[in-house]
């Protein structure tokens, strides 16, 4: 009976040395556990941010192609204009 008080004693100690640092541990996961939540919101931010832009940059190449094929068109016109002006002067 007295080996198996010893025996019970050790594993005791040992247990409690293991188990003394815990609270120190648990503030450190709280921690790191509030700081990765933090972490995730500013990346969902950074994200739809993303998003966004590339939804405006879609709009600006889609504005940008309307305007250079406007102003193509406008060319042609006033060449085709210049074209029959200028054969007007000639003939």
């Amino acid at each position: 009976m007295a080996r198996e008080l010893v025996n019970l004693s050790t594993q005791n100690e040992k247990l409690q040395e293991k188990t003394k640092d815990y609270p120190t541990l648990l503030d450190k996961y709280n921690d790191l556990e509030r700081r990765y939540d933090a972490l995730l919101t500013m990346y969902g931010e950074k994200q739809e941010e993303a998003d966004e832009l590339r939804l405006d940059l879609a709009d600006v190449k889609t504005l940008y192609r309307a305007q250079v094929n406007s102003i193509v068109v406008r060319f042609d016109s006033i060449s085709i204009f210049a074209f029959f002006l200028f054969r007007s002067m000639i003939y």
